[in-house]
């Protein structure tokens, strides 16, 4: 489903550790894949739309960067990222600002 006004979101391929990583739209996508060559897309079309803004309905999502493997985590909520970070001192979070904004069932 489309979320109207969404953003395409990427899911990348690490071939280094089997983990995926989420981008949103196509710049980010790009630039990610020439950066880090261990990645790679080989969807062809987006796994989901997501909103870059709050809005009504949507809850963040937060990525953060496990620094003992290379793997990335995707919480939502303030508390689910906050308890994540307290509980396991390997990950970070460093975007500063949730990945996107997602309806969570």
């Amino acid at each position: 489903m489309k979320l109207n006004g969404g953003t395409p979101i990427y899911r990348l391929y690490n071939t280094q550790n089997g983990a995926y990583l989420y981008t949103h739209g196509e710049t980010d996508r790009d630039n990610f894949l020439k950066t880090y060559p261990a990645f790679e897309y080989t969807d062809g079309i987006p796994a989901f739309y997501a909103s870059l803004d709050p809005q009504d309905g949507l809850t963040p999502i937060y990525r953060q960067y496990n620094t003992q493997n290379g793997d990335y985590l995707y919480t939502h909520g303030e508390t689910d990222r906050d308890n994540v970070l307290r509980t396991y001192p390997t990950f970070k979070f460093t975007d500063r600002i949730p990945a996107f904004y997602a309806k969570v069932h």
